[in-house]
C-alpha cells in the first residue's frame, strides 16, 4: 500500500490533484493508515497512470471517466463470461457445484 504522497511523487502531480480526482471518482483510496492517511494499492496506482496519460493526450475529466467506465464494464462482462464457462464445467460429471 501507498502513501499520496508516494503516489504523487512517481506520478509528478501533486496531493491535492489526488484528492481532487477521489472526489470526482477517478480514483479510490483503498483503506485509511491509523493516522488517517490515504493508502492505496497497485491497482489505484496502475489507475492514476492512466488517467495522467489521458490527461496528458488532452482527454478531460469527464472522457476519462467515460473511459474508466467502459473499463469497468469490460471487465465486468469477461468476468461473467469466464464465470459462465468455468460453470459449464463444474457441471460435467465428478466436478461438483450444481447450483452454478
Amino acid at each position: 500500500m501507498y502513501k499520496i504522497g508516494h503516489i504523487a511523487k512517481q506520478l509528478n502531480v501533486s496531493t491535492d490533484t489526488l484528492r481532487y480526482y477521489e472526489r470526482q471518482g477517478l480514483l479510490q483510496a483503498r483503506a485509511r493508515s491509523s493516522a488517517g492517511y490515504r493508502l492505496y494499492d497497485d491497482s489505484a496506482l496502475e489507475q492514476m497512470r492512466f488517467i495522467v496519460r489521458a490527461k496528458t493526450v488532452g482527454f478531460s475529466l469527464k472522457d476519462i471517466q467515460e473511459l474508466l467506465a467502459i473499463k469497468l464494464i469490460n471487465i465486468i462482462t469477461a468476468v461473467k463470461r469466464l464465470s459462465h464457462s468455468q460453470c459449464k464445467n463444474w457441471h460435467k460429471p465428478g466436478k461438483g457445484l450444481k447450483n452454478c
